[in-house]
């Protein structure tokens, strides 16, 4: 993050520089290490108009993604907005159309098959956690091609003494000829409530782990092989025992269980507490509405105004087709009072 960016210096790790000289830089980890497999999915993120460098990874709801669906990066909200921002954001970030690009799997020695994979949007990003959920111009079948998986979410029930690790690609203090993916390891303290600048941060994780510095933020917290959250800020000694912090992501397993719909509409808000996304479809160039797509159990519902059914309007419409939804087929629609639910169920049904 940029130094005039009013949320402050946090995990870009500013704070951390002048510890770097009594720190040993954490070790590169390279294709070949054994670890090299589950990291794959890690990577460099470079976003906003400036040069703001920090790691991101690449997640799923599923262990089988829809291969067509857009790749979903998990970072940090600072790291997302970069230098774009001047004031830390009041409320959730929607749908916010981002410059830059992800090389996954950024490992020193596989260089000449680096590929950078253009960002499309911050699809959801918390202010609340500094968390952030980016979208990809690329999808996950793309990615599968090159062999890079998304990473598995885990339980962010976490307790004090866990061993965690992490893959991240610090830059601060790194020669640039060795600004790659690097691991750590830690030990996680008692969550509690921290405050940066003007924003409260609440049941943020904590440990003590080597090597974060400026680049780290936006690192997946792994514990047993699986995601638990996204490393966010830190400080430049150990206080209480921990140097680092991290944001648990239990606030976005609702975001990543509603697969994506509507390809036809690139306006998509996320109503993360109901666990259901939001549409504007449109039908013709004066004609939209909002409609709610959630999960219940393995069917799809679609919530939809039903005076639209009606052909009610500034003229009258034909009906609106149902809006197809990758891997599902609709099954019919049901009414309650003012509201139109259409159903989907699983292709295979």
């Amino acid at each position: 993050m940029n130094d005039d960016f009013s949320y402050g210096s946090s995990l870009s790790i500013r704070s951390m520089a002048s510890a770097e000289a009594h720190e040993v830089e954490p070790p590169l980890l390279l294709s070949t290490d054994p670890k090299a497999g589950l990291f794959k999915a890690v990577g460099r993120l470079q976003a906003g108009s400036g040069n703001s460098l920090s790691t991101g990874t690449l997640i799923a709801g599923s262990a089988s993604p829809n291969p067509n669906s857009p790749a979903l990066i998990l970072t940090t909200l600072h790291s997302a907005l970069a230098s774009d921002y001047k004031q830390w954001p009041k409320g959730a970030v929607l749908n916010k159309p981002i410059d830059g690009n992800f090389i996954p799997g950024y490992f020193k020695d596989t260089q000449p098959s680096h590929k950078p994979y253009q960002l499309d949007r911050i699809v959801y990003g918390d202010p609340n956690s500094d968390t952030a959920i980016v979208s990809l111009k690329a999808t996950y079948g793309d990615l599968k091609r090159l062999g890079i998986e998304p990473m598995q979410l885990g339980s962010t029930k976490m307790h004090p003494g866990m061993h965690v690790e992490m893959a991240h690609v610090p830059q601060e203090g790194i020669p640039e000829s060795e600004r790659f993916m690097r691991y750590s390891t830690g030990v996680t303290g008692t969550a509690i409530t921290r405050r940066k600048d003007d924003a409260l941060f609440p049941n943020v994780g904590t440990m003590n782990l080597s090597g974060a510095r400026r680049g780290s933020s936006g690192a997946a917290v792994i514990a047993g092989g699986k995601v638990v959250g996204v490393l966010f800020d830190g400080e430049e000694h150990l206080v209480h025992g921990v140097n680092t912090y991290f944001s648990p992501i239990d606030h976005l397993f609702p975001v990543l269980n509603v697969p994506p719909a509507v390809p036809n509409s690139r306006e998509v808000f996320i109503a993360p507490n109901t666990g259901a996304f939001k549409y504007t479809l449109r039908q013709g160039p004066d004609a939209g509405w909002d409609i709610y797509v959630r999960k219940d159990g393995d069917v799809i519902k679609v919530d939809k105004p039903l005076w639209r059914n009606q052909g009610q309007g500034r003229e009258n419409r034909p009906l609106a087709p149902p809006p197809p939804i990758a891997g599902y087929r609709y099954q019919g629609e049901g009414a309650n009072s003012d509201i139109s639910t259409l159903i989907y169920v699983p292709e295979a049904v």
